[in-house]
C-alpha cells in the first residue's frame, strides 16, 4: 500500500513530502565519544567514503539545509534508523557523516 501511494505522490508532484511523512522517526540514541570507533561505525564509513564527526546541535541545521552532511544512521544489523548523540555542556554533540574530499 506504502508502495502505491508513494508511486502517485512522486507522480503529482508531491513525493518528497509524501516520502518524509512515511518515512520512520529516527530513534535518538546516547553513546559515548568513542562510540564510532568502538562499534566499527567509523572504519565502515570510512570503507564507503565518509568521514565521520561530532557537531554540536546549533551547526547542524545549517549543514543538513547546504547538503554537506547527514546524521541520521541504519546501525548494521538494525532496520531502525538512529540519530547518534553524546551529552555535553551546554548542547548535545550530533554524530555526523561527509564525503571525504
Amino acid at each position: 500500500m506504502t508502495d502505491i501511494l508513494r508511486t502517485i505522490a512522486s507522480a503529482i508532484g508531491i513525493g518528497k513530502w509524501v516520502n518524509k511523512l512515511l518515512s520512520p522517526t529516527p530513534e535518538v540514541r546516547y553513546v559515548h565519544m568513542k562510540y564510532p570507533e568502538d562499534s566499527g561505525l567509523s572504519e565502515d564509513f570510512a570503507a564507503k567514503g565518509y568521514n565521520l564527526s561530532w557537531c554540536d546541535e546549533r551547526k547542524l541545521q545549517f549543514l543538513l539545509d547546504k547538503n554537506e552532511a547527514k546524521h541520521i544512521f541504519t546501525p548494521p544489523g538494525e532496520s531502525k534508523p538512529v540519530v547518534l548523540k553524546v551529552k555535553s555542556n551546554p548542547r548535545d554533540l550530533v554524530l555526523i557523516y561527509k564525503p571525504k574530499t
